[in-house]
């Protein structure tokens, strides 16, 4: 190497040069590693610094009273706490209650910053995790508005009545598990504030308690209708209830109703009742001229022998949006008269009903006269849920091509296991009378707005039951696909194979007979 160098002077040049660079690129090392060391240095400083902070402000927050920190402060420390959590909080201001699975120094400090809260939730263990009396009662002393929403858990624990009822007054969205013939103890005479009601109820049958829902101004009135007893509530600020977990007696659901003037949503399930002491009932609310709530949504789900229409006589009124009804096992009162029935309410006041949703299990039908969904002016979502025996009345609402002269409709959703030969074609009649490209232009003649549809059965039918869908509607469906209409046919299978007639026979006539208007 020695003499390769002595003998070569340009590879000892390279050499030192190479020597050079090397030397240089080893002291820059050397300083990024001082750089690196006095950082490190100063990083240990900062954190024994930072240590010596935490224990001062521990110590600081162990002798002085949390009240005396801003409440900014205590929501930083309090968000640094749930952080660590291993079940966090969707949202600081949702749960102050919760903070008792952190440690106890967080939960002095929700007790001391009511004013972080507007929603809390209130679980009632055997024994307390901590004093939710205190905790309300702080929250609400210094609290210069009413709590916008408690939700209650655990509600049978003997804490829950003497925690909730004193302050049931500030209170104005109520959301708890209750047996019904608590909420008159629960409620006293004094949830001015309460604007929603959500009572959520184990599925058993349990009897609401007539003498929990009184008004005072219609004790007078009722009292010949259901007797009245030691109970009232002052309801008459209650816009939202939401109870149908709860299966009611009919004259308990009227007597809350009529109770509640301000309601504007309601949610009930009704169960089975003799219909005299029904129509009795309702004739003697006839006689008391009692003015119904101007509802605008309206959820009912009635069960076993009913006559609903009595119910339709006080609930549906000129303001409804919303009507989502449920039938089960109904066999006194036929299919027909659910059409007979909303054909009267859409004739004398269903002017503005938007969203239609029909639910039927076990429902007869004679098929002998009107239709079951009338020409609603303003409808814009029809639902139709049908199943078992009841299915192949839901068929009968196409054959009757009363579906076309609902000019809004934007959505239309069938589910039922009966052959749907004839929905799909009411379903493409009307589709083909929508768009501007379509050759019929009749006015008010079809949903012009009309813009998906869904029909499906359910899935779990066995395949011998499903039926092939011809190459034909695969046509038709590609056809209004191209003119912005979605179309959903399933879980039916495509067969490129099927024949027309195996579909029904009936369906290219109807097809062409009400394209042909």
């Amino acid at each position: 190497m020695e003499s390769m160098l002595t003998s070569d002077p340009s590879s000892e040049a390279r050499t030192r040069s190479t020597l050079a660079v090397l030397l240089e690129e080893y002291a820059t090392l050397k300083r990024e590693e001082e750089s690196a060391l006095e950082a490190l240095a100063r990083l240990q400083r900062r954190t024994c610094s930072l240590e010596r902070e935490i224990a001062d402000c521990r110590g600081a927050l162990a002798r002085a009273r949390l009240g005396d920190f801003p409440a900014e402060i205590l929501a930083g420390i309090f968000l640094l706490a749930v952080a660590a959590d291993p079940t966090p909080l969707p949202s600081l201001r949702q749960s102050p209650v919760s903070v008792s699975r952190v440690c106890r120094r967080w939960r002095l400090v929700a007790l001391d910053t009511p004013r972080l809260w507007s929603a809390m939730t209130l679980d009632f263990a055997n024994p307390p995790k901590f004093d939710e009396n205190l905790w309300m009662a702080r929250m609400l002393a210094l609290s210069a508005t009413a709590l916008a929403s408690v939700r209650i858990v655990n509600s049978k624990s003997r804490h829950f009545r003497q925690t909730v009822a004193p302050f049931i007054q500030r209170i104005g969205h109520l959301d708890l598990r209750v047996r019904p013939w608590d909420l008159g103890t629960l409620l006293g005479d004094s949830a001015h504030a309460l604007h929603t009601l959500v009572v959520r109820h184990a599925p058993r049958p349990a009897r609401f308690d007539s003498t929990v829902w009184q008004l005072p101004s219609l004790r007078k009135r009722l009292e010949p209708i259901i007797r009245v007893s030691q109970f009232t509530v002052e309801v008459q600020h209650l816009t939202v209830l939401r109870m149908s977990r709860v299966n009611w007696q009919l004259s308990d659901f009227l007597l809350v109703l009529l109770s509640c003037s301000a309601l504007s949503e309601l949610d009930a399930a009704l169960i089975h009742v003799e219909d005299d002491q029904w129509r009795s009932t309702v004739e003697q609310l006839r006689e008391t001229q009692v003015v119904v709530p101007e509802l605008r949504s309206l959820v009912l789900r009635f069960q076993d022998a009913f006559d609903f229409r009595m119910v339709f006589v006080y609930l549906c009124t000129p303001q409804l949006r919303l009507l989502d009804l449920a039938f089960k096992n109904i066999w006194s009162t036929p299919l027909d008269d659910l059409g007979q029935i909303l054909t009267e309410f859409n004739s004398s006041s269903g002017e503005h009903l938007e969203s239609l949703t029909i639910t039927i299990k076990n429902m007869p039908v004679s098929f002998d006269n009107g239709s079951l969904i009338p020409p609603f002016p303003a409808l814009r979502q029809l639902r139709i849920h049908g199943c078992e025996d009841s299915a192949h009345p839901l068929t009968w609402l196409y054959e009757r091509q009363h579906a076309y002269f609902l000019p809004c409709l934007e959505e239309l959703e069938v589910h039922t296991d009966a052959d749907v030969e004839t929905w799909v074609a009411g379903i493409m009649a009307a589709a083909r009378l929508r768009g501007p490209a379509m050759r019929l232009s009749l006015p008010g003649a079809g949903p012009r707005a009309l813009r998906r549809i869904v029909v499906e059965q359910p899935t779990n039918l066995p395949s011998s039951h499903r039926r092939a869908v011809p190459l034909e509607w695969q046509h038709r469906i590609a056809e209004f696909a191209a003119h912005g209409l979605a179309i959903s046919i399933s879980p039916y299978d495509f067969d490129p194979d099927a024949e027309l007639e195996e579909a029904g026979p009936s369906w290219p006539a109807q097809l062409d007979a009400a394209s042909a208007g």
